[in-house]
């Protein structure tokens, strides 16, 4: 009986890598097919304030002992801050960006940044993006692109 059942399970295995194959390489030919998605673009202007009466992003944590900068490492941001259609702030306001902002390298340059993308207004309404990645300090430059 032990011998039918790791027969039994080689030939499982075996098919479950063949079935992942085919998928992989239906993938490469023509991604539509597989996967069932199209391609969006989108740009949008994320208006981010660090300071003042109407900051959207504000330090909740740090290291204790510390200030609590964007390049201090271990200094957590919340935000809650809008994304607009253009640069312009006077722009309209198409949606909003929730999240974190981890300052994650002790060198100060990079950050952990995951946050959601919620659409509030125009074509995508109701929708949400989510991301997750390394970030640039936002000390360290006024342009962040994300992909």
């Amino acid at each position: 009986m032990a011998k039918g059942s790791a027969l039994t399970s080689i030939q499982i295995s075996l098919l479950l890598l063949v079935a992942i194959f085919v998928c992989s390489e239906a993938n490469h030919r023509d991604r539509d097919y597989c996967c069932g998605g199209k391609e969006t673009k989108i740009t949008v202007y994320l208006q981010l304030f660090s300071g003042g009466p109407n900051a959207t992003t504000v330090a909740v944590a740090g290291a204790p002992g510390r200030p609590r900068t964007p390049t201090e490492f271990g200094t957590i941001y919340v935000n809650d801050s809008p994304f607009t259609e253009s640069i312009s702030i006077n722009s309209p306001t198409v949606g909003r960006s929730q999240g974190l902002y981890v300052a994650s390298s002790r060198d100060g340059l990079y950050s952990f940044d995951p946050f959601s993308f919620i659409f509030t207004d125009g074509q995508y309404n109701g929708s949400t993006l989510e991301f997750q990645g390394l970030g640039y300090s936002i000390q360290n430059t006024s342009v962040t692109e994300f992909s």
